[in-house]
């Protein structure tokens, strides 16, 4: 493929990105002779920085497991999570929390958080059990509301 701009007059460069949050691959570029200038000299972006915008963009286009994970606790009642107004929307309404949200992940819809970083650190905090939904005991909830 190196060889291709020189024999045909093609430019080709190649991002590629994982689709969802669950995805384990890791994004990359390929580019071939000096494609590259063009996204540093004209689009004013390197190729590190694209590829990791793209990764993003695409994590957010899909429909997210993380915000159908509620759906065992609140099965019976079709609700979504109102993460703004949370402590009223959902702590005392419905007497369920969010129990452990990583530290240093902003509490907010996963289809907002735009840190990949953020994204896995959540993932990985539901898969383990460590961050869940939890209903709140009576006595739990009577506290709360106090």
């Amino acid at each position: 493929l190196d060889g291709l701009a020189l024999q045909t007059g093609l430019y080709v460069c190649l991002f590629a990105t994982c689709g969802h949050v669950y995805d384990s691959s890791q994004p990359f570029w390929y580019r071939m002779d000096n494609v590259m200038d063009f996204w540093e000299d004209v689009m004013n972006v390197g190729p590190d920085e694209l590829v990791c915008k793209l990764e993003q963009w695409a994590c957010r286009q899909g429909k997210s497991k993380l915000s159908h994970m509620h759906t065992g606790v609140v099965a019976k009642k079709k609700i979504q999570i109102n993460f703004i107004n949370f402590e009223v929307a959902i702590k005392e309404k419905y007497s369920i929390n969010l129990c452990d949200w990583p530290e240093g992940v902003p509490f907010q819809s996963p289809h907002a958080i735009t840190s990949a970083e953020h994204l896995w650190t959540l993932c990985d905090a539901l898969k383990a059990g460590t961050c869940q939904w939890a209903y709140m005991s009576r006595q739990q909830h009577l506290e709360y509301q106090d």
